[in-house]
């Protein structure tokens, strides 16, 4: 498949001649945007398959007349297109997640990076939003070997410890998040291997039906924030299964007696099998975790 970049700064420069521009603002330079695009696609490959990157990451405002110009017509001419498959990355629309638990943010209303701490209530969120064609996309994952040009900081395998990895892995896949690779294949090593080939991690994410957060202590002024969250999955089928996953926020080891119910479970004994550490769960009346440092479990309801 070939690839082009397209950032939409540059463009927006070009285009408007004014090197300090960074909003796109107003139908008209919606439309001159989106015409120096569509001359920088038609000479770009013409056979095959082709993804484009459109990068707003450098770009400040965009206004609906704007995205309606430079989106939804640019992906209404090529919807029409019958010989070759067209595919378009849009990047920058929402600030990066990127492979840290939490970074500095100046000033503190900003989010870029976006870390992995705050995507649990973000994701949690947008879940009264998810049906079938409408997905949650908190971003790429940036797992393994981020190179060679990642788009931030120099090439590097992830910042995340192993335990930060597996949960973002599995929040992504109970949430039924896309599971976009961000990592350097021909470098990958075996930890990165055994997540993403774990094919009944991969199930829950593509066939379950139905997913949502648990049940947890509302904030409270003044107390400190409750640092675990809890996901229930379902799958669809003549044969469903049902699976909880528990997140430690915390930077030190927890160990938690958790009553079924905050996974919306039943109140009565229920056997587990634990799915990353293929171990089974003997039947009881709560579920006895303990996490490491903003570690996860995950498992199937037996």
């Amino acid at each position: 498949m070939m690839q082009q970049h397209i950032d939409i700064s540059s463009v927006l420069r070009q285009t408007l001649a004014c090197d300090l521009y960074s909003n796109l603002v107003t139908r008209k330079t919606g439309a001159a945007v989106r015409g120096q695009i569509e001359r920088l696609l038609d000479v770009g490959p013409t056979t095959g398959h082709a993804l484009t990157v459109i990068d707003f990451s450098q770009v400040s405002m965009i206004d609906f007349s704007c995205a309606d110009e430079v989106v939804a017509k640019l992906l209404l001419r090529y919807a029409d297109e019958e010989a070759n498959e067209v595919y378009f990355l849009f990047r920058g629309v929402t600030d990066d997640h990127w492979d840290g638990w939490t970074f500095p943010h100046n000033p503190p209303t900003a989010e870029f990076p976006f870390g992995l701490r705050d995507e649990f209530d973000r994701i949690a969120k947008w879940n009264a939003f998810v049906k079938p064609g409408s997905w949650p996309d908190p971003d790429m994952l940036p797992l393994g070997w981020l190179g060679p040009h990642p788009g931030k900081d120099k090439e590097r395998a992830s910042n995340y410890t192993h335990d930060e990895q597996r949960t973002e892995f599995t929040l992504w896949a109970i949430s039924r998040s896309p599971l976009i690779l961000g990592t350097n294949l021909t470098k990958l090593d075996d930890f990165t291997r055994s997540l993403i080939s774990n094919k009944e991690v991969l199930d829950i994410n593509q066939n379950a039906v139905e997913s949502k957060p648990g049940l947890t202590p509302s904030p409270q002024p003044g107390k400190k924030p409750f640092l675990q969250r809890y996901w229930f999955a379902r799958t669809g089928g003549p044969h469903p299964k049902r699976y909880i996953a528990v997140f430690n926020l915390a930077d030190d080891t927890t160990v938690s007696t958790l009553p079924w119910m905050v996974f919306h479970l039943n109140d009565k004994p229920h056997a587990a099998f634990d799915i990353w550490n293929q171990k089974q769960i003997p039947s009881a009346k709560a579920l006895h975790v303990e996490l490491p440092p903003h570690g996860c479990a995950l498992f199937r309801i037996e």
